[in-house]
Parts: structure tokens; sequence; C-alpha cells
């Protein structure tokens, strides 16, 4: 090298256009000097490369990596996979972003940020350093990968599997599914930026220690693990994280579920559970993503800026996304879920944000108002909004007040347990819905025309049992309502066994139900949030942080209701969004027309 040793490598500005930086990393055995060169090239004439992933871990930069240029310091997760995947007696071609990017160059950063997808989605392979090994754990875990692929492949293995693990859940041991659940807590898999790393087409290998495994035969068995939801909470499975990571840059067909992920809304909230070390890359992440060039014109001029504070840049997609949204829906303000919210008015907010613009920097549950929800409080009233500063207006309608409400509901509050004995199910039934029994004798509201209370009861507290008709591939208007009912009896009867409280007929109408359905939905949907009553009767599941005196209204744009809190001038706090029973279908927008409601516009700050 013609740098002294001590040198340290200095970075010379790239030429304007869409040129980066590529590593040619010099062979070696693993023990032996780290050494390469880095060449400037345009993003379209770089010959054949392959782009690393790995976990930053520890930040600091203790380890050398030398070029002519002089040395580079690389933090020990980087200097670890650099060893792992150097050839041992051949050049090798990388994009890795600690060396090819000016890291102390904020503005050099803004610009490569927005050539991440391009680079991932057009390398030969993608290299995943998943860290040491000094536990010994990646042949187990990679060998239990290979034999649920074959059991997963061969159908009458895959039914005995099926029948195996639903059966006497509870008396089996956690031990056999120890290997998996080193893997899945690997921190690379919660990384954000693995989102677009992973998230194309480009082939991959994870290297864990000396072993590794191909990406998509990992990929292909968690996604099959899905389908088994009472097995993963049973032994706290994590394989949701790496589901939610395959292929999340590549367009889905348009007539799937998966077209939700057209929303930049939806997926900046889907990646709230990444770990980033900079917030402001929960934004910058996702720009080129193909939601950002979904009609949204506004969003589609957006550019990395490091310049700007979190605040700003929160802010700003928050008003693009609003103003811009070519559907006139109310997902971006779905999105917002408070960790903590005043009650006392005019207190300050936390975060210091606007209360109507997402705090990606947490996150509190899973979104109900998705983009393909047939769920359409609003009926057919587009948003009206205006903002006006920091304070957005929009028009909606007032419909009652939160009179009664829980506590906050734990992640698998409704998961059948038959040593629980603490049970939701029934203490939500008698302390905020008032009731004494189960039967379905009192009519919800009060109406006896209406459905069992009882019925308005389980539906809440599932969201209207939406996700059974999505994972199955039905209309949701085609379910039949009794067969809803009918899950959510077959969860309380199991649980609640020969309770004095439950009438007999409540276990002749849960024969018929599949206990399983009802707990996969209300797990899932009241995890970390909230049940009330408000003081016409209605039952509410909405964000932890409601409280008695807040308004349920229905907001133009919004496919679920919403929980306001009044403050100052007039003014109110989104609390957030909420499945309110009876509102789900426009009816607030019917009770306006026929002169029982009143519309107005609310000022959020």
């Amino acid at each position: 090298m013609s740098k002294q040793q001590n040198d340290r490598y200095c970075y010379g500005p790239l030429p304007q256009g869409q040129y980066i930086r590529v590593l040619t990393l010099e062979p070696g055995d693993q023990d032996a000097y780290l050494s390469g060169e880095l060449q400037v090239v345009h993003i379209q004439q770089i010959r054949q490369y392959e782009a690393v992933s790995y976990a930053w871990g520890e930040p600091d930069r203790c380890f050398q990596f030398g070029s002519s240029g002089g040395i580079i310091e690389l933090t020990a997760s980087l200097d670890g996979a650099l060893r792992r995947i150097r050839h041992r007696d051949q050049p090798r071609r990388l994009w890795v972003d600690q060396l090819c990017i000016n890291q102390d160059d904020k503005e050099e950063r803004s610009a490569q940020v927005q050539y991440m997808n391009a680079i991932y989605k057009n390398a030969a392979r993608v290299l995943v350093w998943l860290g040491n090994d000094p536990q010994r754990e990646a042949k187990d875990s990679f060998d239990m990968i290979h034999d649920l692929d074959r059991i997963f492949r061969d159908p009458k293995q895959r039914q005995g599997f099926g029948i195996k693990y639903t059966e006497k859940l509870h008396e089996q041991s956690s031990e056999v599914w120890a290997p998996l659940e080193h893997l899945t807590i690997r921190p690379w898999f919660t990384r954000g930026w693995i989102v677009q790393e992973i998230g194309t087409k480009a082939p991959a290998t994870l290297y864990w220690g000396g072993e590794q495994c191909d990406w998509e035969l990992i990929s292909g068995v968690v996604r099959e693990l899905a389908n088994f939801h009472h097995l993963r909470g049973r032994f706290d499975l994590k394989t949701s994280a790496i589901k939610y990571t395959y292929q999340r840059f590549i367009e889905p067909p348009k007539p799937s579920r998966h077209v939700n992920r057209f929303s930049l809304m939806y997926e900046l909230q889907r990646a709230r559970h990444c770990e980033l070390s900079d917030p402001r890359d929960r934004v910058f992440m996702f720009l080129g993503h193909y939601s950002v060039r979904s009609g949204n014109q506004l969003l589609s001029e957006m550019q990395a800026d490091y310049s700007k504070t979190v605040d700003e840049v929160y802010i700003d997609v928050a008003k693009r996304a609003l103003l811009g949204d070519p559907e006139k829906s109310l997902v971006t303000l779905a999105t917002v879920q408070h960790p903590s919210l005043p009650s006392n008015r005019g207190e300050a907010i936390e975060n210091g944000l606007p209360s109507w613009v997402p705090d990606w920097r947490t996150s509190e549950g899973h979104l109900m108002s998705e983009p393909v929800s047939p769920h359409c409080a609003h009926g057919e009233r587009t948003y009206q909004t205006q903002i006006d500063g920091n304070i957005l207006s929009v028009r909606g309608i007032k419909v009652d007040i939160l009179e009664a409400c829980s506590g906050i509901l734990r992640w698998k509050e409704f998961h059948y347990d038959p040593t629980r004995k603490d049970l939701a199910i029934e203490s939500l039934w008698i302390d905020v819905c008032g009731q004494k029994s189960f039967s379905i004798e009192p009519r919800y509201m009060g109406d006896p025309n209406n459905e069992p209370a009882l019925s308005a009861y389980l539906q809440t507290l599932s969201v209207g049992g939406i996700a059974t008709a999505l994972r199955e591939g039905r209309l949701y208007q085609n379910i039949d309502q009794k067969e809803l009912f009918a899950q959510g009896l077959a969860y309380l009867t199991r649980a609640l066994g020969t309770s004095d409280l439950m009438a007999e007929e409540i276990h002749e109408l849960a024969a018929e139900g599949d206990y399983h359905n009802w707990t996969r939905n209300a797990d899932c949907a009241a995890s970390n949030r909230a049940f009330a009553r408000t003081k016409n009767g209605r039952y509410v599941l909405g964000p932890k942080v409601i409280e008695p005196g807040d308004v349920l209204c229905v907001l133009y744009g919004g496919k679920m209701p919403f929980v306001l809190r009044p403050w100052i001038d007039g003014g109110f706090l989104l609390v957030g969004e909420c499945y309110a029973h009876g509102l789900m279908q426009g009816m607030a927008i019917a009770m306006m027309e026929r002169g029982e409601l009143c519309e107005e516009t609310f000022r959020i700050h």
C-alpha cells in the first residue's frame, strides 16, 4: 500500500449524477488483514457485484480496513461479515454501505439513499451476515429449517404436522422449537434497512457463524408457519418479522390482500417494529418503494434530507400523504398511535408533534384501517381537510361520548390457555358492559330488533371478524353473522367452561363454532388496545389511551371511526382510530341525514 498504515482514508466527493462507490475485497484467509479498493462508477454501468446486508451492532469503529487510499475504520459487525464472505483465492466485488458511503457527509448520505433500492435489486446476490455463533446454534437452526421444508412439501406430512401441533398444545415442550427461536431472535431480522435490502427478487444467502442457508428456503418455511397461529403464540415464535420482509419491495398483484402495500402509510405502519439508529430513516428507507410512486404526486417529490429534524420529516410526510392522497382517505390519521396522551387541557404532548402526525418511533399495535378493509364508517363521504400551520381541520360527525373504559388489553389476552384464571372475556362483560351474565337476551343498545349485545361484544373484540374474511379470501358481506357469533361463543364456552354465569343456550349455539378463528382475530385486534362503552351503550375497541369523556366520531374519509379528546379553544387531540359496533357501514351518515346527528368541522391540534 502506498499510504502509511496509520493514514486515514479521505473520501473524495462523488461526481454529479447517479454515481456510487463499489468495493473490491481482496482475497485472504479469515484471520488475514482486511483490504481492498473503492471505485467510483455510474449506477447504470456497474458490472456484476454482490450487496452485503448486516446489522451494524455497536457503533464504535474499532477495526481497520486497508486500501491504497488509507485506513477505513469498521464496526466489529462489518469486520466479521467481510471475513466470513471473503474468498480465499480471488477478489470479491461488493457494495456495502459502511464503506461505499461517506457516513460523515450528510449531503452524500441523503443523495445515496435514493439509490439503495436499485443497488440491492440489481445485485447478483445479497450476502446477509447474521453475526458470530459462539453458542453453536446455527447448525441446529438451519437443520430445522430444512426439516420443516421437507414436511411442508409433503401433503401427508403437512397434515400430520397440523394435527400434532394443535392438539394438546399446552402439554408440549418449548425445547422442540428452541432452534427456530434462536434464529428468529437474531438482531438482523428487525433491522429497518433490510426491508429493501432483502425485499427484492435478488437471491440471497444468510451466513451465521460458519453455517449458511438460502433465504428462499427460510422465508418459505416461515410463510407456512403463519398458518399455525396458536403454535407460534404458544412457543412465542417470532416468525412474523421474517415473513414481513419477504419481497417487500416487489409490487404484488393488484387483486390481492397485498394491495395494502401500495399505501406508503400502511408500509410505514408495518415497519414500526424495525430497529433503526436514525429515526428519520423510518421514512427515508421507503423512498425507493413503489408506494411512493402510486399516484400521490406530493409523496413522489419527497427526497431524503438529513439536514431536517425528525419532527420536520414526520410532519412533512404526514402533510404530503394527507393532501396528496388520490384515494381521499384518512389512512394517515389511522396510523396515529400514542403511547401516552395528556388529559389536562393545554398540556403538551410528550413527543412534541401535533396529535394528528404519526410518530413512527413508537409501535402500539396493528392498523385496523387497512386499505383493503371493507369497513366503511364514512359511507361515500370523501375527506374534507385543511392544514393551517400545524392544525388540521377535518369534517365529520360527533356520535357519542365514552363513559367506561377498560385497562390495556395484553398480547394473547384471548389466547386459549386452560391454566389462566383472570379472564378478560368475563371481566370486560361485567365491569365495562355492565352485564351480570352471559345470555342472548339483552339486545345491543336496548333495541329489541337489534342483535344480541353478546354478539356485538364478541364482534367488537375481534373487529367484526374482518381478518377471517381476508385470510380465507372470502367476501366479508357473504360471511354469515351467525358463523362469527358461533366462533366467539366457542371461545367463550371453552374459556369459562360450565360457569354459573352462562346460559345453557350459549353452549348449544357454540357447538358449530371454531374458537381458533375468533381467538386469532381477537388476539391481534385487541392487543395493546382498550375496550369501552359509550353513554348510549355502544361498544368500542380503541387506542389504549382512551378515557371517559373522549368523543366518538366519524370523520369523512375514515374507514373506521375515530376517538378525539376535547382540547383548548374548542379544538381536539386525535386519540386514534377505533372499531365501534353499529357504525362500520355508514350508519352515522344515515343518522346525520335523518337529522339525528350533526355535521361539524373538527380542529385537531
